[in-house]
């Protein structure tokens, strides 16, 4: 009786628990908006000081001197490259929130490689164009202290 009951607690701990592999959510029907190639044309930096209203900076591959972009599949895979070197690679998954009410703003957040972190993106629906979109945190997100420095908005424009 001892045995079986030490070959039984053997067996089930000796059985692997791999995780489910983890897989990017389909980016069909209205999220398709955000597929393709997003090339980006400027990031808004605030530049606060400790009098006073701050001043607002636009960064853009001309004044900053390299150029980004991403590309975004149908089954959610995002591939960021820097001057056509891929320095981002990951999968768009989870539960995502979204919304598509075609009033104000179209959006589509979620999180990266079954994580934590969150990628959002954002089409401002009143400009009714379908090549510029937004986003927060990807693929610049700073606040530099030292200069007191922050990114604040990053636009991209459909290739």
């Amino acid at each position: 009786m001892i045995s079986i009951t030490c070959l039984l607690l053997l067996t089930g701990c000796s059985k692997d628990k791999t995780p489910l592999p983890c897989t990017g959510i389909s980016m069909t029907g209205e999220r398709e908006l955000f597929v393709g190639k997003w090339r980006w044309y400027s990031t808004v930096v605030e530049e606060w000081f400790d009098v006073g209203v701050p001043i607002y900076h636009d960064y853009t591959p001309q004044n900053q001197g390299f150029e980004y972009y991403f590309t975004l599949s149908k089954d959610g895979e995002y591939k960021g490259y820097r001057n056509d070197t891929l320095i981002h690679d990951f999968l768009i998954t989870g539960n995502p929130e979204e919304n598509f009410n075609g009033s104000t703003v179209d959006y589509f957040k979620t999180s990266i490689n079954c994580g934590n972190d969150e990628i959002e993106f954002r089409r401002w629906v009143w400009y009714d164009t379908q090549d510029t979109i937004f986003m927060f945190k990807y693929p610049f997100n700073f606040r530099d202290e030292a200069n007191q420095l922050e990114s604040k908005l990053n636009y991209f424009v459909k290739e």
